[in-house]
């Protein structure tokens, strides 16, 4: 399926599930860029979970997608740096267990942030994919900074 949508081309093969394509190609991941822009946000996790739906995972699990992969969006929106072209690149990469989301900007990293009042409504997005996810880290680039984290997709 091709098709434009909001200025980008958005290419999916529907007829692929998670697991078949798996096993059948070893590695298969999709990458997209998006504007450094707060309206990229729910762009993004939109196309997200036309994604993960595409490959069939379970609905709660689809929401954990979702769900990880925006906060490590907005973090990239809010305390990142645009690339040349002003945008963020988010890749899902399904792993033989699970499902690797990863958001990266042209920002040099983490910077020490006193943690949140009990009472501030932001500020604990990494602490949720902390809690969410079975590991996460940040990767120094050439180019910036790769925040990642990876979700459990089977239940054995």
């Amino acid at each position: 399926m091709i098709e434009r949508r909001e200025g980008l081309i958005v290419v999916a093969r529907q007829d692929l599930r998670a697991k078949e394509a798996i096993e059948a190609a070893g590695c298969l991941s999709v990458q997209m860029s998006f504007l450094r822009a707060h309206a990229s946000v729910p762009l993004a996790r939109a196309l997200i979970r036309r994604v993960v739906g595409a490959w069939e995972f379970d609905k709660p699990l689809v929401q954990d997608i979702e769900l990880v992969a925006s906060e490590l969006c907005t973090n990239a929106v809010l305390h990142g740096a645009a690339s040349r072209l002003g945008c963020f690149d988010v890749r899902l990469a399904p792993q033989p267990r699970g499902l690797r989301i990863e958001v990266a900007d042209a920002g040099p990293g983490p910077v020490d942030r006193p943690a949140p009042s009990a009472l501030a409504e932001n500020g604990r997005g990494l602490l949720l994919v902390s809690r969410m996810c079975e590991s996460w880290g940040l990767d120094a680039t050439s180019d910036g900074t790769v925040v990642w984290a990876e979700l459990r997709t089977d239940t054995a």
